[in-house]
């Protein structure tokens, strides 16, 4: 077999075959997750891009709602109640949660 060639099992050993490298890319590719929606802020000062999964955006935005702010508002006070080593998209998961268990 070949640098360029892989032996692959599929289906707990039932199927073997030998493929490309090319062909491992392009399947490696298909295994991928999908990307996370990506929106970015004015903290600061600065415009700061915050990637986090669809379902995390929708609870932030649910919450916001709730208290009668514009998400870009709340991530805003997030930004500023963050401890300094605290990333931005930690610093808000960690407020959904304290606002879930305050619920």
């Amino acid at each position: 077999m070949s640098s360029k060639q892989f032996l692959v099992a599929v289906n707990d050993g039932d199927i073997t075959a030998t493929v490309s490298a090319r062909m491992v890319r392009a399947l490696d590719g298909a295994m991928l997750p999908a990307r996370r929606p990506v929106r970015c802020f004015l903290v600061d000062g600065e415009l700061v891009p915050v990637s986090m999964p669809a379902d995390i955006w929708s609870a932030l935005d649910d919450i916001a709602q709730t208290e009668g702010l514009m998400t870009a508002n709340l991530v805003e006070q997030i930004a500023k109640r963050r401890h300094p080593s605290q990333t931005l998209p930690a610093a808000i998961r960690t407020f959904i949660l304290a606002f879930m268990r305050r619920s």
